[in-house]
């Protein structure tokens, strides 16, 4: 595994470029803390043929899991627990969608092991329901590591 800063170094990514946009959104002082602790928590993993860069977030999660894919991460996953709640959000690049990804028929397929509702386009999905956070991260991350990689030529 490694951390934010080591994915960032060699990705197509500019610090400067995301310090900006992260200074032009409208988010209040506590978003963007809440989003930069979750960028700080991230970790990357290899699943299979696929990496995949996770974290979780108690705020945001959707904006955080595209700065992910926009820092070099092929799947982000951002997860939350609240209330008696777990979130997953999902994103993939586009490259990854057309090596095989699907995440929407991914968080679909959750629900039928995990109950709750699930769904979304190939390249950013969702999924929430009862379960603890930790299975569900465990739950998708086995379902991506099982995911066939089809490399397309062009």
């Amino acid at each position: 595994m490694i951390c934010a800063t080591e994915l960032l170094d060699g990705a197509n990514f500019e610090y400067q470029e995301f310090v900006e946009y992260i200074q032009t959104e409208e988010i209040n002082a506590s978003e963007r803390g809440a989003i930069l602790k979750a960028l700080s928590r991230c970790q990357s993993t290899e699943c299979g043929k696929w990496n995949l860069v996770h974290t979780h977030a108690g705020i945001h999660e959707g904006k955080v899991a595209g700065l992910l894919t926009q820092a070099g991460a092929e799947i982000a996953l951002v997860s939350r627990y609240r209330d008696g709640e777990t979130r997953l959000t999902a994103r993939a690049t586009r490259a990854s969608t057309k090596n095989g990804i699907h995440l929407g028929e991914m968080m679909k397929s959750l629900t039928s092991k995990l109950g709750g509702e699930g769904g979304g386009h190939d390249g950013a999905a969702g999924w929430s329901g009862k379960s603890d956070r930790i299975a569900a991260e465990s739950a998708f991350i086995n379902q991506l590591a099982n995911q066939k990689r089809v490399e397309n030529e062009s």
